[in-house]
């Protein structure tokens, strides 16, 4: 799974930059991985409704990185993955949330996994990661 998270990011307004840092493991990787790892780390702890703070960040990130990325399918789908699986893997950890809030997290996660691996093209382009296909 990627370390691409929130924790990661830091702004400087002064500069009007944006830098990211990884903190444990300094190399390339699956773009995707972290990708997925920052929206859905974002979305989780930042919270689902789509007016929220995080949902905007999450989908600002995305067109930014559609606009400087080499969009195909294959990364809108590992995205995808990675975003559900990181529902399926973080929300069970986090005190925070009863065991209705978990499930649903859960069960999010394993939608988006499910719409990865075997939603064709039409589906995705429907779903959150749109901008990460071919134009």
């Amino acid at each position: 799974m990627g370390d691409f998270w929130v924790g990661s990011v830091f702004v400087s307004p002064k500069q009007q930059r944006l830098y990211v840092l990884d903190w444990d493991f300094p190399r390339t990787d699956v773009p995707a991985a972290d990708v997925g790892m920052f929206c859905g780390t974002t979305e989780l702890y930042g919270g689902t409704n789509p007016t929220s703070p995080a949902a905007t960040v999450v989908q600002k990130f995305i067109d930014a990185y559609a606009r400087t990325a080499r969009r195909d399918k294959y990364l809108a789908r590992d995205t995808l993955a990675y975003w559900g699986s990181c529902f399926e893997y973080f929300a069970p950890l986090d005190t925070k949330y009863d065991r209705q809030v978990i499930r649903e997290y859960v069960e999010k996660g394993k939608k988006k996994v499910s719409l990865a691996h075997s939603g064709d093209n039409e589906d995705l382009k429907d779903s959150q990661v749109k901008a990460l296909l071919p134009v």
